[in-house]
């Protein structure tokens, strides 16, 4: 959508947001920006976000040129925050678990995610919050149990887990007919630093100890907002 011309401020003041909160120290990158730069810590903040790449090549960002609509767009693709959701529409059924564990486990829901930046220039952020319920028809064979949470993403690297204790105990019933649920809820949180410009799939993972396969079924949503700086957690 072309952005009115009577409004041209509006576009500095959003490239002016990504260079917000830069790092009190950042490495020097381009030949044409000295380290007394009155912008370096900034340029360097950006470069290091992959929202830029350089001018003409990646060794000068030519800091006192003039910055095209074309180029802005470029940076605002690059650099603004996007927000990805997914959730399951549909029950998932919880089979046994893989040979040596003791329960049952699946997955509740599942988000493409596509990280800020230039592809293979820097590193971005991702945030991925959510949550899973469990529930069970009746009484449910095996518990209590606990249930543990957590998102799984490339490489088998995983998030922190959440844990919550499944009764086995059914509730009242919603109709009055028929056996009540034992159910219940477990929120997911987990923020990550990750490459620039990738396509990556993450998973909200639920294992439950001691239930049997077959007895519980999961569903989930899953939230992922990924953002060009930022800090995460220290493990």
């Amino acid at each position: 959508m072309k952005l009115p011309r009577r409004r041209p401020f509006l576009l500095t003041a959003m490239l002016l947001l990504l260079l917000v909160a830069v790092p009190a120290s950042a490495h020097h990158h381009f030949s044409d920006v000295p380290n007394n730069h009155e912008h370096h810590d900034a340029i360097s903040a950006v470069r290091e976000a992959g929202i830029t790449i350089g001018c003409r090549t990646t060794s000068v960002f030519c800091p006192n040129s003039f910055v095209r609509r074309g180029q802005m767009a470029t940076f605002l693709d690059r650099g603004l925050p996007k927000i990805t959701a997914d959730s399951q529409n549909s029950a998932t059924t919880l089979a046994a678990a893989r040979s040596g564990y003791n329960g049952v486990s699946g997955v509740a829901a599942v988000v493409d995610v596509e990280t800020t930046g230039e592809r293979g220039s820097g590193s971005g952020y991702v945030t991925l919050q959510g949550s899973v319920s469990v529930y069970g028809d009746g009484v449910v064979a095996g518990c209590p149990c606990e249930v543990e949470a957590y998102v799984l993403g490339p490489n088998d690297r995983h998030g922190p887990s959440s844990y919550a204790v499944l009764s086995g105990q059914p509730g009242a019933p919603a109709s009055g007919s028929g056996p009540g649920k034992s159910s219940i809820s477990v929120p997911v949180d987990w923020t990550l630093q990750v490459p620039t410009g990738r396509q990556q799939t993450y998973r909200l993972a639920v294992f439950v100890t001691g239930a049997r396969a077959g007895d519980l079924q999961a569903s989930g949503t899953l939230t992922a907002i990924t953002a060009p700086m930022g800090q995460a957690p220290t493990p």
